[in-house]
């Protein structure tokens, strides 16, 4: 947001998510890692179905793979552009609190 306080001429629609894709499996595999800690089995898709419905597909199953095309373009640049840095650094602020 501070990007944009200070970049007043800048207007338009923006994704504002990270730059770099990444499924729940990975994500799961990156956090584990960084954790040092085993990631978990994943639940199967029809039990998930069974127990949640629809709500099971819309929020769980499906994907949004969205870039942030138009804040790249824009100048923003990431300070933790993959997923395992950023997840470092969240842990290494987490643990000064």
């Amino acid at each position: 947001m501070l990007f944009f306080i200070e970049h007043e001429a800048i207007n338009g629609v923006f994704n504002l998510v990270a730059p770099q894709m990444i499924a729940q499996k990975e994500f799961c595999k990156t956090l584990g890692k960084v954790l040092k800690r085993p990631c978990w089995l994943p639940v199967p898709a029809p039990l998930l179905k069974i127990f949640l419905g629809e709500m099971a597909r819309l929020a769980l199953l499906s994907g949004q793979f969205v870039k942030p095309g138009h804040l790249l373009k824009a100048g923003y640049r990431f300070k933790f552009p993959e997923i395992e840095t950023t997840l470092k650094n969240i842990l290494i602020q987490s643990s000064k609190v």
